[in-house]
């Protein structure tokens, strides 16, 4: 019998305990920003993986509306605000220069969105200045690590609010 109950009373434990880390949310906020420039194609592509849920609630915030970026009514208005929202959140300095990138859409990957950007006839990079907010306005703890490759050359840095820009020099 008590080995019946303590059987018993672990598995009620470990179903509370399951149920609880599905009901609150994560406890840790990071997402990845990645600028890789290819010197044969005189191209910087840049993609940034977040976590929808905490991308979706950062957005509704700025936005004031709620928005769903997995299943989206309207695909062109999550593309939109994506859009809108990742130009006011994040800046690039390429060689002192600011960037404006060619937004090529977004994709569902698990429980994250990655999107995607590039731009063409680039001078390879000399130094590239990140500043990064994104998700900052709902999670105070949000942490990005930022990577810029060149190449096979590749750095990674980590930020965390209220920490926002980075600096690579090659």
């Amino acid at each position: 019998m008590r080995k019946f109950l303590i059987k018993y009373s672990t598995y009620c434990l470990v179903l509370i305990l399951c149920l609880s880390f599905s009901i609150f949310k994560h406890p840790y906020y990071i997402g990845l920003t990645e600028l890789n420039y290819k010197t044969v194609n005189k191209e910087l592509q840049i993609s940034i993986r977040l976590f929808s849920h905490d991308l979706e609630e950062a957005m509704s915030k700025h936005t004031q509306e709620k928005i769903d970026l997995l299943n989206p009514k309207d695909k062109d208005k999550a593309d939109s605000l994506l859009l809108h929202y990742i130009n006011e959140t994040l800046d690039i300095r390429y060689n002192q220069k600011k960037i404006h990138p060619t937004y090529l859409g977004y994709e569902k990957e698990e429980e994250s969105v990655w999107a995607y950007f590039e731009l063409k006839n680039l001078s390879a990079p000399k130094q590239v200045r990140v500043t990064n907010i994104l998700l900052y306005n709902a999670f105070p703890n949000q942490t990005h690590i930022i990577r810029v490759k060149r190449d096979e050359k590749s750095e990674s840095k980590k930020i965390t609010n209220p920490e926002k820009t980075v600096e690579f020099i090659f």
